[in-house]
This record gives structure tokens, sequence and C-alpha cells, in this order.
């Protein structure tokens, strides 16, 4: 009898990611909030640059993407040797797992954080890991992550700031927690709302600096799917030392990101007046809902980021809160595979 093609056992526990909802409500106008995506849209230039391949689609894209690469270089003072880029940020997320760890091996985050960290870590066959939640506003309590880590953790994924908590600590505390870390560890810091970040929370940077002054062991991830509004386009670089981004350039997707795409992210890089735009709408806008909600008795947290985390106070009635919400033509997240089923 034939045996039947099987994938890698490690595989069998890995329960796929689920997306924000973009099911319609059945109303004529429905606003989607289940995935922080920007509600200005992309820079005009980005449409333009995009539109502008169409006639292109036969040709391979550059697969260094050597004209975004120097722009970013330029932009962020950094090596373009340093950059990586993949489709979005998860796909380097997967990409850094699989190259840095493997069985044997564990990769740790904090507990109410993007699900694709724990995803990637079981794709890779290492030991998810995670780590007590840090407390609102306690750096101590985030240098503390470094304390909980056992000797087979190789990777240590924070998003700063954190999704779906919003919570944001300045850089003061990242690089605290950096040299609490052995230096084996590769510390691979998320910053997909950095740029809402940047505008909105003093003190606070993406910690570009971490990667140029530290021996190898540190990581920063950009996006250009939230406050650039290319979330459709799927395109994320990440900052790596020398070592890092000669690792992840050896094993990563031949052409990792469409020409299209490329365009899109070149132009909209270049067009800052619009990325202000889109950094002070919500400075003004998120920061009146969250007050609208606490005048109603409700719990928020949410610094630094283009979304709310609303806590209902029991499953029950953040449930409650969706069904009225998609009733009215809104579409919340909802957050029960993130063990967050009081919230919104």
């Amino acid at each position: 009898m034939l045996m039947p093609v099987r994938p890698r056992p490690h595989l069998d526990c890995v329960e796929p990611y689920l997306p924000g909802d973009s099911a319609r409500c059945g109303t004529a106008r429905v606003v989607k909030l289940s995935s922080n995506e920007s509600p200005l849209g992309p820079s005009p230039r980005a449409k333009k640059a995009f539109r502008s391949e169409a006639m292109a689609l036969a040709r391979y894209p550059d697969a260094g993407a050597q004209a975004l690469r120097r722009a970013l270089a330029w932009c962020h003072g950094i090596d373009p040797n340093s950059i990586v880029f993949g489709a979005g940020s998860e796909s380097l997320i997967t990409l850094i797992a699989r190259t840095f760890a493997g069985p044997g091996d564990a990769i740790a985050f904090p507990r109410f954080s993007f699900a694709a960290y724990k995803i990637a870590a079981q794709v890779a066959g290492a030991c998810p890991v995670p780590l007590p939640e840090p407390e609102p506003a306690s750096d101590d309590s985030l240098v503390r992550m470094a304390d909980e880590l056992t000797e087979d953790v190789r990777i240590l994924f924070v998003a700063n700031p954190g999704n779906p908590t919003g919570q944001c600590f300045a850089a003061g505390a990242i690089t605290r927690l950096r040299n609490a870390l052995d230096p084996n560890v590769l510390l691979v810091l998320d910053g997909a709302y950095a740029e809402h970040a940047n505008h909105s929370v003093a003190g606070y940077r993406p910690g570009h600096e971490l990667v140029d002054a530290t021996t190898g062991n540190t990581v920063v991830l950009r996006t250009f799917s939230k406050a650039y509004g290319l979330a459709g386009a799927r395109i994320g670089w990440a900052h790596c030392p020398p070592v890092v981004a000669g690792a992840l350039d050896r094993v990563r997707d031949i052409f990792p990101v469409c020409r299209a795409s490329l365009a899109a992210a070149h132009a909209g890089l270049l067009d800052t007046a619009h990325l202000s735009r889109a950094v002070e709408h919500n400075a003004r806008w998120q920061p009146w809902l969250r007050r609208a909600l606490e005048d109603a008795g409700l719990g928020t947290t949410g610094n630094g980021v283009n979304f709310v985390l609303v806590d209902f106070g029991s499953p029950a009635r953040a449930r409650a809160a969706e069904q009225h919400l998609r009733r009215q033509g809104y579409i919340p997240r909802t957050l029960v595979e993130y063990g967050l089923a009081d919230c919104l």
C-alpha cells in the first residue's frame, strides 16, 4: 500500500492566521475597522506609480529593489546593504524564524502579540514561548522579560508599538531590554506602527540605532501597510546587521516583491506631505475616540497606533458590542484567539 504524502509532523500544530474580517454587514455603507488600514489610503503618487507598471508586467522586478533600497537608506540614514525586503512584515517574520531557529530552539514574544510570531515559530519547528505581558507604562516590566528567557530561546519578537494592545515604550526602555538580553538572542523590533508613534509618543524611536550599535543581534521591521496606506501592495522591509542581512538574502524568495508594489512604495516614501497628513489625521482622531469611549465608561489602550483596544469587561458585552457595530455597518476585530475575549 502506498503511504500518503505527509507534511513535517511539527506543522500539524500550526493554526492558520485569522486576518481581520472583511465580510459585508448587509448595510449600504461598510466601514472596515478590523485590519488597522489607513483611512486616507495611499499617496496619489503611489497610485500613479503602481498604474504606470501595467505595461511592464511581463518583466521580472528588480530582485534587489535597488531604487527603493537607496531611498530608504537615505531617508533613515542607514546602510542600503542592511535592508532586506519581503511581502509585508509577516513574510520577514517567518523568514527570520526559519533562518535563525529550528527544532530544539525556542522563540519568545509577549503574550498578547501579533499572532504571526507564534505561527512563525511553529513553522520553523521551534517552540513558541509567550512571556508575561509588560505592564502599561512600566519600563521595568518590559526589561524583566529578559529574566524570563531560557537558554534555548534564539529570537525575541517585540512589537513596539504593540498589536493588539497598543502599548508603546520609549527608546530608553528598549535599549535597556537589549542590554539585559544574552548577546546570542536575536531581538526583533516590529515597528509596523512606527510612523504614528514617531509623531505622537515622546521619546519613541523604532530602534534603528540598536542595529548599528550592537554586534549582529538586533533587527528592526518596518512596513508600508499602515501609515503609507499600501496594505494591498504587500511590502515590508527589515533593517539588519550584516550577518543577519546576509543570511536572509541567501534564503529569501528570489523576487520577494512585485514591481508595481516596489514602484508604489518608492513613490509613497517620497511623498512626505501625504504621510504627514495620514499621521496627523490619526493623531487628531484616535485620541478623540479614546476619550469618547472612556467617557462612556470603557477601558482603552492605544499609544502611537492607528487603532484602539477597547475592554468591555466581559466576553458577552464584547460580543454584544460587535453585533451592534456590525448592524450599523462597522466591522471591528474580535480578539478571542488572542486571549482577549473581553475586548474589541
